[in-house]
């Protein structure tokens, strides 16, 4: 059974590895196991999307621990951390 992507699942664009056209997708659609470029037709499967995928979500959880925390700090008091 297929997932449904979830209401706030991000869309990012990245280029098809056959045609170099860009394809507007879910990130879920580019892990899908498999699947078919709109643009040419070839199929295309997750891990040819796996390195960048990798690479966008970090930076994601980065932005988010960025927004929820602020920055974060390595000194305190003078000290560095951890034996603050």
């Amino acid at each position: 059974m297929e997932k449904k992507p979830l209401p706030f699942e991000p869309k990012l664009t990245l280029d098809c590895p056959s045609c170099g056209e860009s394809i507007l997708e879910t990130l879920g659609w580019f892990k899908k196991t498999y699947s078919t470029c709109p643009n040419c037709g070839n199929g295309l499967a997750a891990s040819q999307f796996r390195t960048i995928i990798a690479e966008l979500e970090q930076a994601m959880d980065e932005n988010v621990e960025k927004m929820l925390f602020g920055s974060v700090p390595t000194s305190c008091c003078g000290k560095e951390f951890p034996g603050c």
